[in-house]
Order: structure tokens, then C-alpha cells, then sequence
């Protein structure tokens, strides 16, 4: 969170943000992106942080959005695991890092007799992971 007047850091107070740059005990917060990608090969490994306007770039979502798009995500996968949703269950497992669990849980559609069901939810569930984080394992 950063001040929509001078974008510098602000502190937060229990209900309010202050701004210690401008002085603004009642600062308005705006939700701005940082964000560290790191990158192994197997030998090196490096680190590549995007800002504010090189990520809105990349994502073509604002930071608010991707923000929002998270939560609601979060409390989608908990509705749908909760039911026991088949499809819920391989994207959070990719999201986990886990793709080996994920197609476990996907086989039990039956994709290989059925390529269209397995299609529909390849879909759905690719346009489900947009913004949100994916962890790879080595």
C-alpha cells in the first residue's frame, strides 16, 4: 500500500494509514504491485522483481484487480473442494505445485475415453489460473 499523493510507503494504524513523507495522518492507500519471480535452471538460480507498471503491463490487470481476483479465488476453491469438485481439486493442486495430485484427481473424469470432457476442463481450468500463483516443483 502506498499514498495516492507522493507513492511512498505507508504505515498502518488500526483503522487508518499515515503517511510519514507528507504528513498525511489520514492518507489514502493505493494497492500497487511487487513482485519477485524467481527463475532456476537447475545450476543458477536469480531473482527478477516487477513494479507497479511493468506488471500491469504483463498481466493486463491492475494491481486492485489481481488483488481481488485472488480472494475471490481463495474463496471459490473452498466452496468447490468443500463439495468435493473434481476440477477444484487439479487447480489446486497445480497451484500447489502438486501437478502429479492434480491429474490424479482430473483422471478420475475419465479424459482418456472422453478427449471433449477433458478439453472443457483443461478450459476452464486455464482460464481459472489467471493472476494467480503457481509454484513449481524441481
Amino acid at each position: 500500500m502506498v499514498c495516492s499523493k507522493c507513492l511512498r510507503k505507508l504505515l498502518r494504524g488500526i483503522s487508518t494509514f499515515t503517511c510519514t513523507v507528507c504528513h498525511d495522518l489520514d492518507a489514502v492507500a493505493l494497492n500497487r504491485y511487487r513482485v519477485a519471480m524467481v527463475f532456476s535452471d537447475g545450476n543458477n538460480t536469480a531473482v527478477f522483481v516487477g513494479f507497479d507498471t511493468d506488471m500491469t503491463k504483463l498481466t493486463n490487470m491492475t494491481a486492485s484487480a489481481a488483488i481481488t481476483t485472488a480472494n475471490n479465488f481463495e474463496k471459490l476453491m473452498e466452496r468447490y473442494l468443500a463439495i468435493g469438485n473434481v476440477k477444484s481439486h487439479y487447480v489446486k493442486s497445480i497451484q500447489e505445485g502438486e501437478a502429479d495430485e492434480g491429474r490424479a484427481y482430473i483422471d478420475k473424469l475419465q479424459w482418456a475415453k472422453n478427449k471433449s470432457t477433458g478439453d472443457r476442463c483443461w478450459t476452464n481450468f486455464k482460464r481459472s489460473l489467471q493472476a494467480i500463483p503457481v509454484l513449481r516443483n524441481n
